[in-house]
């Protein structure tokens, strides 16, 4: 479980002055959930996911990953191997020469036998349709082709929880389509293949790809505006115009239906 408590975040604008970016936020990630996670741009979205796996610490508060608080700098090795993080513009994250070497990257700072890291290399090649591009350098891949491999080489690591960024956004429609179906298919069930599943906290910006979800999360402000089933969520529409944000057309469209049929 992920245990966030009370936390505030504060950019530095200059020696004297900060930005509140997040306004004490207390919730409870649970292991197996599916959550995405919405927001007008500048809501505290992303702030709000790097400071699950520590790459921020809290101004305030604590973030607290199976019992390990990131504030601790001896954690946050550990934490950073069960909490991994897909961003946005892969290319931000992609470091290797090739594909596989990418894959690789992780597994041996991990120490890694060579023959186990050849086998999940070789998984997740396979997993993600990757075999053919495995010598490839990765600057040479479309915009999905390139999520596909930030997201393998971040699963390869076995993490318990997946934080995605909106990994969608600069996608055409099938590639979107395409990670949207890996995202599902690694939550259902662990790569380990023990009946266990992987947390996944989806950013977008996209309604409809928050319908499958458990869970979904509302920022606005820095604040949470609302928590709770996608559907349930999606059918305050007043509120949810009110800060930006348009459900999603089937939402829309059962509202039109119930309002014509009274």
């Amino acid at each position: 479980m992920i245990a966030i408590n009370n936390i505030s975040f504060d950019y530095p604008i200059t020696d004297e002055k900060t930005r509140t970016v997040l306004k004490n936020i207390s919730l409870e990630i649970k292991e197996g959930e599916s959550i995405t996670v919405m927001g007008p741009n500048g809501s505290g979205k992303t702030t709000f996911a790097r400071c699950l796996n520590g790459l921020l610490i809290p101004s305030k508060g604590k973030v607290i990953v199976d019992g390990l608080p990131t504030s601790e700098q001896a954690n946050l090795t550990e934490i950073r191997r069960r909490v991994g993080m897909v961003f946005q513009n892969p290319d931000n994250q992609i470091v290797s020469a090739t594909v596989e070497r990418e894959i690789a990257f992780g597994l041996e700072n991990l120490g890694k036998p060579y023959d186990e890291m050849h086998r999940i290399v070789d998984e997740m090649l396979e997993k993600f349709h990757l075999q053919q591009y495995r010598k490839r350098a990765p600057h040479y891949l479309s915009g999905g082709e390139k999520q596909k491999l930030a997201m393998a080489a971040v699963l390869a690591m076995r993490p318990s929880y997946l934080i995605l960024d909106e990994p969608t956004s600069l996608l055409d429609p099938q590639s979107r389509k395409d990670i949207l179906q890996l995202v599902r298919q690694f939550h259902s069930a662990s790569l380990e293949n023990d009946n266990s599943s992987i947390t996944t906290i989806f950013i977008t910006q996209f309604a409809e790809e928050a319908l499958s979800a458990d869970r979904l999360i509302i920022f606005y402000d820095g604040r949470i505006f609302m928590d709770g089933a996608p559907e349930k969520v999606f059918s305050n529409i007043k509120p949810l115009l009110e800060i930006g944000l348009e459900p999603p057309v089937k939402i829309l469209m059962q509202n039109l239906v119930k309002r014509t049929s009274r």
